[in-house]
């Protein structure tokens, strides 16, 4: 018999799973910044369809052209929001708005703060008692470059500059999932 106020199982359920998968989706950014490719491979399926237009493949191919990316890049920075998402039984439907901001040497030579800004449409599937992306579509709003004077510590100094992030590095938290 149901209690008012009390949500019955599958509100309760329900709820977990949508926890599961902004956790799932919160992994994300931390495992390309890091360069882990181990944490960004617990983030999608190894079958996962993803198109980034430049990119289209598996999840396997994803993680590790990824992973390639990011470690060509200097101090990645990723920020990844859940805006929405609705589960619906082993599936959940996700929308998340997507900053990325990296130094990058040009085609020009010209040094650059490289900003990218988008969103990214994934379905998410659950197998077994795991959730991880299934599906992902990146749509782009824009790139914007900033170009860099001079590039180095600078007003930086006596700060921890996360320079060479990586899995070895000592400031390094691998979180369990």
């Amino acid at each position: 018999m149901d209690k008012p106020g009390v949500p019955d199982q599958t509100q309760v359920l329900t709820f977990l799973d949508e926890a599961a998968c902004r956790k799932v989706l919160s992994r994300y950014s931390p495992a390309l910044d890091w360069r882990d490719p181990e944490a960004l491979s617990d983030t999608i399926w190894p079958d996962a369809a993803v198109d980034y237009g430049f990119f289209k493949g598996s999840g396997e191919e994803y993680v590790r052209a990824f992973i390639e990316i990011e470690r060509a890049a200097v101090r990645p920075f990723h920020m990844l929001v859940c805006d929405q998402l609705e589960v619906n039984g082993q599936y959940a439907e996700a929308e998340s708005l997507g900053i990325a901001l990296t130094i990058e040497t040009l085609p020009d030579g010209v040094v650059a703060a490289r900003q990218y800004w988008g969103r990214y449409l994934d379905q998410l599937h659950k197998r077994g008692k795991e959730w991880r992306i299934s599906r992902r579509n990146h749509l782009v709003h824009g790139v914007f470059d900033v170009a860099i004077r001079e590039f180095g510590p600078g007003t930086l100094q006596g700060l921890h500059v996360a320079d060479d992030l990586r899995v070895q590095h000592p400031m390094y938290r691998r979180f369990n999932h």
